[in-house]
């Protein structure tokens, strides 16, 4: 008896069902057995090595940032660049370790009056690595090109003082440094020995004949530290220097005397964003400065700011040098210098 030709379209309809679904056994198997496979791998061994073998050296630096920080210590963690799931997932291993996420170093700069803001900082990205705030900066200034390139150098000379050096930063984008250059004409190599005031550190940079060496920021390159201060440079042969204030957020470059005398400027503080008084002690003991009826303590080498409006006052004591800072409407800053 010959089938119908509903029979036979019933038919058809079972049989490419059946296709169907032995194609999707078919195309389910591989996965399904790799994951049979790497059960049986991962019975044997325990939790830390699973995760090692799932993760790789994510894990591994979770396991080795465990050793460096306390697990009471609060943690940091700031993501490079939109690597929030980094973050997420050290922070689910971590636990409960006390940890705070923050979205790039922006993120951490901006929270500096936070008294809460954890100091211990660690990097998320491919892996989680121990780090500080200082390294991050560095590495972000040193991927960018210096803004003080092609201004002229100051004469040769033995003896240089720069009367602010810094290394800090304010609310982004306001990120200073020192940017500075000497070159050595002569043809014999001079050692050049530099000290950072008021703290006193001291490295010695040696330049070969007919070179020059350059710093992008120069404090932390050669200091190690975010401060602000005062140098004091002196070399064994007189070479050129330039040494310039920069704000590398607001593309602010200004080239700073390396040659300042006692005394004061003279006039009316100019109106500006930030206009302070900077008193620097060249003595090597403490100082008195009287300014109207206030008396401000100073330390031998220190170097202290006010806030300052209306007239200027007088300094007369031979040792102490004070200048004037200001911003404009642009946030550039500006200096005046004593006579």
């Amino acid at each position: 008896m010959s089938a119908t030709p509903f029979d036979r379209g019933r038919l058809l309809a079972r049989i490419v069902g059946a296709a169907t679904f032995l194609s999707l056994i078919w195309a389910a198997s591989g996965p399904l057995l790799d994951s049979i496979r790497e059960t049986i791998r991962f019975q044997p061994l325990g939790y830390h090595q699973r995760r090692v073998r799932q993760l790789g050296e994510f894990y591994s630096s979770l396991t080795r940032l465990r050793t460096q920080v306390p697990p009471d210590q609060p943690l940091a963690l700031i993501t490079t660049g939109a690597n929030i799931d980094a973050a997420l997932f050290a922070n689910y291993y971590l636990y409960p370790q006390p940890l705070r996420i923050y979205p790039g170093r922006a993120a951490y700069r901006n929270s500096a009056g936070d008294p809460s803001r954890p100091r211990t900082v660690a990097e998320a990205g491919d892996v989680v690595e121990r780090t500080t705030y200082g390294e991050m900066r560095n590495r972000d200034l040193r991927s960018q090109p210096r803004l003080s390139t092609g201004l002229p150098l100051s004469e040769p000379r033995a003896h240089f003082l720069v009367p602010l050096a810094a290394s800090i930063d304010g609310p982004e984008p306001d990120t200073y440094v020192l940017e500075g250059t000497l070159e050595n004409r002569g043809g014999s190599p001079a050692v050049v020995d530099m000290t950072f005031f008021p703290s006193g550190r001291s490295v010695r940079v040696t330049l070969p004949h007919r070179s020059s060496t350059v710093w992008y920021d120069l404090i932390f390159q050669q200091f190690g530290v975010m401060e602000i201060g005062w140098l004091q440079v002196q070399s064994s042969a007189p070479v050129a220097g330039l040494f310039s204030f920069v704000n590398r957020g607001l593309s602010d470059v200004v080239p700073l005397p390396v040659e300042v005398h006692p005394g004061s400027p003279s006039g009316i503080a100019p109106a500006g964003r930030d206009t302070k008084l900077w008193l620097l002690n060249l003595h090597d003991q403490p100082a008195n400065v009287a300014i109207g009826s206030e008396v401000i303590p100073l330390k031998a080498h220190d170097l202290v700011a006010r806030s300052q409006q209306g007239p200027l006052p007088v300094i007369t004591d031979d040792g102490i040098c004070a200048f004037v800072s200001t911003r404009d409407a642009a946030g550039h800053t500006r200096f005046l210098w004593p006579r």
